[in-house]
């Protein structure tokens, strides 16, 4: 990797390069006429991260939406209706709980890994508030759910108690991801166990 002036912690850095014809596009970001040093094309500036709130898929396109239309972004692993949006890329462990919610914090899906944490289905908990559901107790006493909610803020790796109904209380890492879109907002909520960190 390439490190010059400038650079971010990564060793990337960008640099002007003088007009001309385009280069190959893993060299030139042709529109800004600017160098992307030691990172690949996949990664530009214009790529969006992305993950299923279902199946934990994570996926980089350069659009937001499928195809021409305002659509939202499917998961092409699994089929799930939509994807969230990361503004870094995210690596949740393999045993990660998943759960998405609406803009009011009410579940919508219990996906990967939540009935193996919880002992709990989609069907029995849709429409309820996630902190009801799953009982989050957080360490430092913030309901750092309802932060991610209001100010639409990443929260990560909050220690957190997990006493979800019916279930005996388990330690767990909480990571929240604020849903960035002109539409209906909510949230994803990764639950790791705190024994997998």
């Amino acid at each position: 990797m390439i490190r010059v002036p400038g650079s971010d912690t990564r060793g990337a850095a960008l640099i002007p390069i003088p007009p001309g014809p385009p280069g190959p596009r893993t060299e030139r970001h042709a529109p800004l006429g600017w160098l992307l040093i030691g990172v690949p094309y996949p990664h530009s500036p214009m790529s969006h991260y992305f993950i299923c709130p279902h199946c934990g898929h994570r996926s980089i396109a350069s659009e937001r939406t499928a195809g021409f239309r305002r659509d939202a972004k499917g998961c092409e692993k699994c089929g799930f209706a939509y994807l969230f949006e990361l503004l870094d890329d995210y690596y949740p462990a393999p045993n990660a709980a998943f759960f998405a919610t609406d803009a009011d914090g009410k579940i919508v899906d219990c996906g990967k890994g939540s009935f193996e944490l919880t002992g709990l289905k989609t069907e029995q908990v849709i429409g309820r508030p996630v902190n009801d559901v799953l009982g989050l107790r957080f360490e430092d006493g913030t309901d750092h759910v309802g932060t991610a909610l209001e100010w639409e803020v990443r929260v990560k790796a909050k220690p957190v108690e997990v006493h979800a109904e019916g279930d005996l209380p388990a330690k767990a890492v909480a990571d929240i991801f604020p849903a960035y879109d002109d539409d209906e907002g909510g949230l994803l909520v990764v639950l790791t166990p705190a024994n997998h960190r």
